[in-house]
């Protein structure tokens, strides 16, 4: 594992490079070097906001799979877990159940479905902030409304259209979950040996419970206002490279490139969600070097903020 994170970083560092140098070293390093310390520190606060919030959310979830486990242990083992941010689609963060079971003794299953339900709101949350960053610049009148598809077929159209149909497929997946058919399916991965212990009952109660419609619409509703803490840092980001943009192209620009980072399945998205953004933020009218460092001060302040805190949490949790 070590191994593997030590060569995502040499790999990340390379790319950051070959962006530098791509789009004008000198000029790209002082625009970073000139964003000011407040600014800095302000989309830190947010992008903590960003993990405290989905801390309860995390929380919410164990105590909805029926483990006893108090808010401030939660929310360390929470933290503890984006450490492992840069793992292939998030998938290191089962470390979180591992914690969980090691040191409260709650089932993996438990903790596992937890993770589950949390990916699941974060994708619904992702889709309703791109169709509202693509409705609010189509009102607006922002920086990309001049990007076409074909016959003047508009792509914030298409967003929008795209966003409805994220969000619709999460519905009916959770029908299916009611219907009991995603049980079948969860358990047939689940090694024979081991699956004679799961009580099929058990097993479903904690699946139904964790994918309800009640919890999916409040969770994706806490979701989608934690990772909006990060649409504000963007846009906090670009004003500070003096960009004229609107918040919507903020979270519509964050929101898409946020999305082909987690489709990529990459781990922390890397290179996917870093030129996505640049791409974005060039077609709406950022000069080349404006667009790459607020790319890399953006990552930074949110992708790699997040391992160094997830790092320190850990740190921490095996101290006590």
């Amino acid at each position: 594992m070590n191994m593997r994170i030590s060569f995502i970083i040499v790999a990340a560092s390379l790319l950051y490079l070959s962006l530098l140098i791509w789009s004008n070293w000198n000029e790209t390093s002082m625009l970073i070097i000139n964003i000011e310390l407040p600014v800095v520190l302000l989309v830190c606060v947010l992008s903590m906001t960003n993990y405290l919030l989905r801390s309860v959310k995390w929380h919410y979830y164990t105590k909805l799979a029926g483990a006893k486990v108090p808010f401030s242990d939660n929310t360390k083992i929470f933290l503890a877990g984006l450490s492992l941010t840069l793992s292939p689609g998030k998938f290191g963060e089962v470390v979180k159940a591992y914690l969980l079971k090691e040191r409260h003794g709650v089932e993996m299953r438990k903790g596992v479905l937890a993770i589950l339900a949390e990916r699941v709101t974060d994708v619904i949350a992702m889709a309703v902030l791109l169709g509202i960053g693509a409705i609010g610049i189509e009102f607006s009148r922002g920086n990309l409304t001049y990007l076409t598809i074909g016959d003047d077929k508009s792509l914030l159209s298409s967003v929008l259209k795209a966003s409805i149909l994220v969000v619709l497929f999460f519905l009916i997946f959770v029908l299916i979950v009611r219907r009991n058919m995603f049980l079948k399916v969860l358990l047939s991965r689940v090694p024979a040996r081991r699956r004679k212990g799961i009580k099929h009952n058990d097993f479903a109660k904690d699946v139904q419970r964790m994918f309800g419609l009640k919890p999916l619409l409040l969770m994706s509703l806490l979701s989608a206002g934690s990772w909006f803490m990060e649409c504000l840092g963007l846009y906090l980001i670009l004003k500070a490279l003096s960009f004229k943009v609107s918040l919507s192209s903020a979270v519509f620009i964050f929101a898409l490139s946020t999305l082909a980072g987690v489709i990529s399945m990459l781990p922390g998205g890397i290179g996917v969600a870093e030129l996505s953004m640049i791409s974005l933020l060039s077609l709406s009218g950022m000069e080349r070097a404006s667009a790459t460092a607020a790319t890399l001060v953006f990552r930074a302040l949110t992708l790699w903020f997040a391992v160094l805190v997830g790092v320190i949490a850990m740190g921490v949790f095996f101290r006590e």
